[in-house]
């Protein structure tokens, strides 16, 4: 693939953020000293007056020849109207510090700070002493603590034009785009150096460039051997790099993570994308919410690498150690993020999956696994605990109802929509019950349980059950009684025939009504293999009727029918081996029951909402 050396920088900006910022909006005029003097926050927004012109495989050896590091930190300005900033220059000592530590010569950092950080001397430092340093295989780390800016102007073709600068220490807050170091001007420097890998991590706030998600392949080797300038900013567009306790917080967790916290699958190595995610969530949630690390690449597939067991020979057991006291959760879903963003989307969720056992309640974790789901299929059949197989009905359009019904209770037919679901293939089994019974001891047996369950085939469906033993057992399961939508899909389909072989009338080889069937008793499953729909779920038609879980769900318009005491009714579906007449074989069929009592001749099979476990 052919790079260009020049990038549109401001294709990040049409991500749509609602962040929290300190803004100035200013015409040719100075910066408001009252407005911006925040010694807390790293960023400004100014918009300029408009133109009035025309328009690695994980080996121990080294993965660097040398690495080399630019570490800058502004705290003052020269021009006062720039508000000063509290930590910046400790924040830059202190990422020299950590930067010895993970291997980095002293005599390799370049360390500018306060007044000698002018533009001269920063452009000086990268186009002629590191330049001239660098090699075809070494890394450079650039850090940079103070302020960033953004610009915006309007051209007299009404086309915006964005910027993002780096202030150095003698900019001037009228003069941004002479004076200050553009990030396009930057990009353009860190492009020409003959470096391997160049790591710029910016502890200020702005998202001025146009960033690409790192790399998918995650072997070190590979990501060692390829060239790649990656970008860390300390938040977006709008938002503010925070202060607090002695650092930014950027800088705080970015001096966290390497120190080995973002080796977030401890094997030794700190990749910028194991970084970059680590600070994405260290951060947020430090700042609770208001500021949020942005990462990518910039040029490249390859990534700039931390050798961060190199110098400690106790690494992985010492790193262990501290991940056992960190939080669990955070953990999960810092590795969750970190697979997320290199597209391993199914790792990420189990990772997602781990997270939620240790806070189930979490929001950020299950919307994760929600976006996920989105792009991966739903698992053709799912197991209960009990070993009920299930099948997937997937969402559609149906026809419901019938107005040609001999009862009202039929009608309106009409059109509805149901969203994907699981149904059980079968009726629930005397097996299956009596398996339910045994882990609940307080539970009654249905109707006639003993006789039931003395025919010698515990596959035949369990009948004489009360809607209220049957919505039990399902829930027990982790699953529910079909709504009447779900039952009447599954059964009719899209088209909403009237029998399961259609518009005819089925004879006694189809299913298992009374008519002239010399069967004339319940069947096991599969008996009538006719009796089955496209999903193969059996016994929709005949067998036994079942109940399912309200009439609310399906028929809106139907009121739910009382008796004279008041008590309500719950619906049973479709027919049984003891059904006379045509009509009340018909898959639209209703019949109503109280729900506190059990009948011969009425069973139930379970539906579930797919899950997060129910994905591919």
């Amino acid at each position: 693939m052919i790079v260009p050396k020049y990038f549109n920088f401001f294709k990040l900006f049409n991500i749509k953020v609602v962040l929290s910022c300190i803004t100035l909006i200013l015409i040719n005029t100075p910066i408001s000293q009252g407005a911006t003097n925040d010694r807390n926050s790293r960023g400004i927004e100014i918009k300029e007056k408009p133109s009035t012109k025309g328009t690695s495989s994980k080996e121990n050896k080294s993965i660097y020849d040398s690495i080399h590091a630019l570490v800058i930190g502004i705290n003052e300005y020269d021009d006062r109207r720039i508000p000063s900033l509290q930590y910046a220059i400790n924040d830059a000592s202190s990422i020299l510090k950590t930067l010895e530590k993970t291997g980095v010569a002293s005599s390799n950092i370049i360390f500018i700070e306060g007044k000698n950080a002018t533009k001269t001397n920063i452009l000086s430092a990268i186009k002629n002493t590191l330049k001239n340093r660098l090699k075809e295989n070494d890394g450079l780390v650039v850090f940079f603590a103070g302020h960033g800016v953004h610009t915006t102007r309007k051209k007299i073709s009404g086309e915006v034009v964005e910027q993002g600068y780096l202030l150095p220490y003698n900019a001037k807050n009228d003069q941004i785009s002479s004076t200050a170091i553009s990030l396009q001007l930057l990009n353009d420097l860190l492009m020409d150096l003959p470096a391997k890998h160049v790591l710029l991590t910016i502890d200020a706030c702005y998202s001025g460039f146009a960033l690409n998600r790192s790399s998918n392949n995650s072997f070190i080797s590979s990501l060692a051997s390829k060239q790649s300038r990656f970008v860390i900013t300390a938040g977006g567009k709008g938002e503010q790099a925070l202060e607090v306790a002695g650092h930014g917080i950027f800088t705080e967790k970015l001096i966290e993570g390497l120190s080995g916290f973002a080796d977030l699958d401890i094997d030794g190595f700190v990749t910028a994308s194991e970084l970059g995610t680590y600070l994405k969530s260290a951060v947020s949630k430090s700042s609770n919410g208001s500021q949020t690390p942005i990462f990518g690449s910039l040029y490249g597939e390859g990534e700039f690498i931390f050798d961060v067991k190199r110098s400690r020979p106790g690494y992985r057991k010492e790193m262990r150690k501290a991940l056992t006291g960190k939080n669990l959760y955070d953990s999960e879903y810092d590795a969750g993020l970190y697979l997320f963003d290199q597209g391993k989307y199914k790792e990420a969720k189990n990772r997602f999956k781990k997270a939620l056992m240790y806070r189930p309640s979490d929001y950020w974790a299950s919307q994760k696994i929600t976006y996920i789901n989105a792009f991966q299929p739903l698992k053709e059949s799912i197991v209960l605990a009990n070993n009920t197989v299930m099948h997937l009905i997937k969402a559609d359009s149906f026809v419901m109802g019938n107005n040609l019904s001999h009862t009202d209770q039929e009608k309106p037919r009409r059109i509805e929509f149901i969203q994907d679901f699981y149904i059980s293939s079968n009726e629930v089994s005397l097996k299956e019950y009596s398996y339910f019974l045994e882990q609940n001891k307080t539970v009654s047996p249905p109707l006639y349980f003993d006789i039931q369950s003395s025919y010698g085939d515990l596959t035949l469906p369990v009948q004489g059950i009360s809607w209220d033993q049957a919505d039990l057992f399902c829930r027990y399961y982790g699953a529910n009684l079909p709504t009447e939508k779900e039952w009447e899909y599954t059964a009719r389909g899209s088209s909403g025939k009237r029998y399961i072989t259609g518009s005819n009338i089925p004879n006694n080889d189809i299913t298992n009504w009374y008519n002239d069937n010399k069967y004339r008793n319940i069947s096991p499953p599969g008996r009538f293999p006719l009796d089955k729909t496209e999903q193969g779920i059996y016994d929709m038609m005949g067998n036994v009727k079942e109940w399912v879980r309200d009439v609310d769900d399906g028929y809106i318009l139907q009121q739910i029918p009382v008796d004279k005491t008041g008590r309500s009714y719950k619906v049973v579906r479709g027919a049984n081996y003891k059904t006379r007449s045509t009509n009340m074989l018909q898959l639209s069929n209703r019949e109503f029951r109280y729900p506190n009592t059990g009948y011969i001749g009425i069973g139930f099979r379970c539906s579930k909402t797919p899950s997060i476990q129910d994905y591919e």
